[in-house]
């Protein structure tokens, strides 16, 4: 009995073993361009989605954009990950409420090697009672920035953008494209593609700056000029605190509150004459109104 049993508990034993393989499935995606690449194609507002997990390889900053819209991509809570600044690397959450940069909030916090080109990096975002993000696989775990929902974002689209080139990759867990189903368009052909590492130099890290230009990668992104302010926020006001200058701290404003030095026999001759007048001005005061105590006394 326990002879023709055994084959039946390990067919049972695969099955489980491939179900679980299968569920734990993930989808990459690496058709990369200038614009976000919307991720879904069920509006998030039709599903009972507040998370995603994601995992994500690039050599520069990542960008996961949440709007109600795919036109003008505003207004939009977006999440960037490892962004370079002129000293340090941050990852931060702006929400912007109207196209006008004015009306957007930035958060930020410093995240060093946060990224990789090398290897996959694994983050969650949710939006259930605040926009959070954080490092792992786990929501709520290790998190890195939180913010609080606005009335006015509406999350119904999910926007991905790497700047690094046709090398950066993604990958999400199949499982998403139940609930809001994974745009085809740019999902990478092949299932080896999420193994695949691209060809960078030896000893590349993220928290390295490459040699050369470093915003040349902009030329070809087709970028709006809001776009481009935002990809160059942190660097313009580096930038402008580097030149700009307190006109209270220059020579010219001190020297205004010294007085010259001035050394010449004809300067002093002149400064003793006039303490000698200013001392008898006083004096003379002084003296009229003691006479004038003594003679009422």
């Amino acid at each position: 009995m326990l002879y023709y049993f055994t084959p039946f508990v390990l067919a049972c034993s695969t099955l489980l073993t491939v179900s679980s393989v299968e569920s734990k499935r993930e989808v990459s995606i690496c058709k990369q361009t200038g614009s976000y690449q919307i991720l879904n194609t069920v509006p998030i507002t039709q599903t009972n989605q507040t998370s995603l997990t994601f995992s994500v390889k690039t050599c520069k900053h990542a960008r996961i954009i949440l709007t109600d819209n795919t036109t003008s991509f505003r207004p939009a809570y977006i999440i960037i990950i490892g962004l370079w600044t002129k000293h340090q690397i941050v990852s931060r959450i702006t929400t912007c409420f109207s196209e006008k940069f004015t009306r957007c909030l930035y958060s930020s916090i410093e995240t060093p090697s946060i990224l990789s080109c090398s290897e996959f990096r694994t983050f969650w975002v949710s939006w259930n009672t605040n926009i959070t993000f954080g490092q792992g696989d786990i929501i709520g775990d290790n998190i890195t920035r939180s913010e609080m929902l606005y009335n006015e974002v509406v999350i119904d689209f999910i926007g991905i953008q790497t700047v690094s080139g046709d090398n950066d990759k993604w990958t999400f867990n199949s499982e998403i494209n139940d609930t809001i189903g994974i745009n085809a368009a740019i999902v990478c052909e092949g299932e080896d593609e999420t193994t695949t590492l691209p060809d960078i130099p030896p000893n590349c890290t993220c928290s390295c700056i490459p040699s050369g230009n470093h915003w040349e990668y902009l030329n070809d992104l087709n970028l709006t000029t809001e776009q481009l302010y935002l990809h160059l926020k942190d660097r313009l006001s580096d930038l402008k605190a580097s030149i700009s200058i307190n006109l209270k701290s220059t020579r010219i404003a001190k020297s205004k509150l010294r007085c010259a030095d001035d050394n010449r026999s004809v300067s002093r001759f002149a400064g003793v004459i006039g303490s000698l007048v200013l001392v008898a001005v006083a004096s003379f005061i002084v003296y009229l109104d003691l006479v004038g105590l003594v003679i009422k006394s």
